[in-house]
């Protein structure tokens, strides 16, 4: 049994399209027919209740040593983003909550900052501040590098999960509260309406794309207007994404196993699919490296793809610490950092070349 991947190529002077139909492994294809017909099946009238978002495999104790370096850094280490100008490393941790500042070339810890930890970090620019969406608080934190003091604590929808800074705006998506909160500075200034749970957030071509973890949905805006553009399915259950600069946003399937590549400009449309198996969770973009990181909650892999074929191209796997919900990735030297959520680790990748 196979699937239909479809790929679309963009040319230079055209909005043509070009398709391009890739094999799938059994597996992949077995599960994807059998929530089709599980969801076409009749006899219920009632309500239908809409899907609970999918979450990580309880990943196995690990049966080979991590690549690399592991640190430890605290209980649950979760939610990890570089910036590439400091070389430092901030990652949640819990009880006690906060970030952990690590310098990303020495494994040094620089210092712990007390707040509400994420689940994702993100960097406003370059040299910061690091954004903290404080699920718990119902704020965004700001925190500067590579001190770590805590400039803003800003009040935005119900358990913000993810947050973007681009245009002179910063986006946040707010998981219970259905929404995204859009910010100027510290002032909030619109707030968007989104259907179930949006757990993720990129940029591209223009757009704004929002994962909804339970409506398994990629819903597109304008960045201009935030007038909606598209709603794309994206899979049996889609969590983390990333965005590249060539107008693709690339979106974790983690229920169906799987990493989906949409084209955000002119029509928003699903590009790939390329099966992973497992239950991938965290992804990392590589942009000067062409490179596209993913690890899978399953087996406890990290997994990197080259992004410069015609369809990304699983290059190396790699051992890491236990349940790998988080990586990021250093633009500058291309070091990739892996959070271990069950024994509050970092692990310190020096991937291969090839």
């Amino acid at each position: 049994m196979t699937i239909a991947i479809i790929r679309t190529q963009k040319t230079l002077r055209s909005c043509a399209r070009a398709v391009f139909v890739l094999a799938a492994t059994v597996g992949v294809a077995a599960t994807f027919a059998a929530a089709v017909g599980i969801a076409g099946c009749g006899g219920h009238t009632g309500p239908r209740l809409p899907p609970a978002a999918a979450q990580p495999a309880r990943s196995p104790a690990p049966s080979a040593p991590p690549a690399g370096r592991v640190l430890r850094l605290g209980r649950e280490a979760e939610g990890v983003v570089v910036d590439p100008r400091t070389g430092v490393v901030a990652v949640g941790v819990r009880h006690p909550d906060g970030i952990v500042l690590v310098d990303g070339r020495s494994g040094a810890l620089i210092r712990r900052v007390a707040v509400p930890a994420p689940r994702h970090i993100a960097l406003a620019a370059p040299g910061g501040p690091l954004l903290d969406p404080a699920e718990h608080a119902n704020r965004l934190i700001e925190i500067s590098l590579p001190d770590g003091d805590v400039l803003e604590r800003i009040r935005v929808g119900s358990f913000p999960h993810a947050a973007l800074a681009v245009g002179g705006h910063t986006y946040v998506v707010n998981e219970i509260g259905h929404t995204l909160s859009v910010l100027a500075g510290d002032l909030p200034v619109q707030t968007v309406p989104l259907p179930l749970a949006p757990s993720d957030v990129g940029e591209a071509a223009g757009r704004i794309g929002v994962v909804d973890a339970r409506a398994r949905e990629l819903v597109v805006f304008d960045l201009t207007t935030l007038s909606p553009v598209a709603t794309l399915p994206a899979g049996l259950g889609p969590t983390h994404a990333v965005a590249s600069p060539d107008g693709l946003m690339y979106v974790l399937d983690t229920a169906g196993g799987a990493l989906e590549a949409f084209d955000l400009d002119y029509q928003p449309a699903l590009q790939l699919i390329v099966p992973i198996g497992g239950r991938p969770y965290g992804i990392a973009l590589d942009g000067p490296r062409d490179r596209l990181w993913v690890t899978d909650t399953a087996s406890d892999r990290l997994i990197g793809f080259h992004l410069s074929t015609l369809s990304p191209r699983p290059f190396v796997s790699l051992p890491t610490v236990r349940q790998p919900n988080s990586v990021a990735v250093d633009q500058s030297s291309g070091r990739v950092f892996v959070a271990g959520r069950a024994n509050g680790e970092l692990q310190l990748v020096d991937p291969p070349r090839g």
